[in-house]
C-alpha cells in the first residue's frame, strides 16, 4: 500500500521562525556591552617612561665648581690692537717757481 501522507505540521512549527527572534536579546545592548566572559579591561593610565626625579638634576659630568685661579679665564680678553700708524704727513708744498728774471 502507498505510504501514508506526512502528518500536517503541528501548529507550533509556524511560530518557530518568530520564536528565536523573541528569545534573542536586542542587538543594541549586546554591541554596547561586552559579553560577561570577556570583561573589558579597566583603562590603565600609560606608564610614564623611567625618568630621573625632577627635583634632582641629572648628575653632570663636570660639577659646576668655582673656577680655580690657575685655570685660564673662559672669556679671553680681547687682544690689544696695536696703535694704528699715523698717516704719512702730506709732502711739503712745492716752492713756487722763481720769477723769471
Amino acid at each position: 500500500p502507498p505510504p501514508p501522507p506526512p502528518p500536517p505540521p503541528p501548529p507550533s512549527v509556524p511560530e518557530l521562525p518568530s520564536s528565536p527572534l523573541i528569545l534573542s536579546p536586542p542587538p543594541s545592548p549586546t554591541q554596547s556591552r561586552p559579553p560577561p566572559s570577556r570583561p573589558l579591561p579597566s583603562p590603565r593610565p600609560p606608564r610614564p617612561p623611567p625618568s630621573p626625579p625632577k627635583s634632582r638634576p641629572p648628575p653632570s659630568p663636570s660639577p659646576p665648581s668655582p673656577p680655580s685661579p690657575s685655570a685660564p679665564p673662559s672669556p679671553r680678553p680681547p687682544r690689544p690692537t696695536p696703535p694704528t700708524p699715523s698717516p704719512p704727513s702730506p709732502p711739503p708744498p712745492r716752492p713756487p717757481p722763481p720769477p723769471p728774471s
